[in-house]
């Protein structure tokens, strides 16, 4: 979560569209917040450390390997001309 916030914060700066926001580019906040929650739900049910440590960043890896294997990207607004 804090590269994607500071990916934000560099496109804002440099004057870019936020990436992570662009329909154009790969999912990278999703795939944080479901390895996140993937850790947050592991450590709930009482999982070790290192279960709850590698089923949190295996759910966000497979998911940005997924994202980039099969062009996976967020639906967005059609834009209105």
């Amino acid at each position: 979560s804090t590269s994607s916030f500071g990916g934000a914060v560099r496109d804002v700066l440099a004057k870019r569209p936020v990436r992570i926001l662009n329909n154009h580019a790969e999912i990278y906040a999703t795939t944080a917040f479901c390895g996140a929650s993937m850790y947050l739900v592991a450590r709930a049910v009482g999982m070790p450390f290192k279960i709850r440590v590698i089923s949190g960043f295996s759910t966000a890896v497979s998911m940005r390997i997924a994202a980039h294997f099969y062009d996976i990207r967020l639906p967005s607004k059609p834009s209105v001309r």
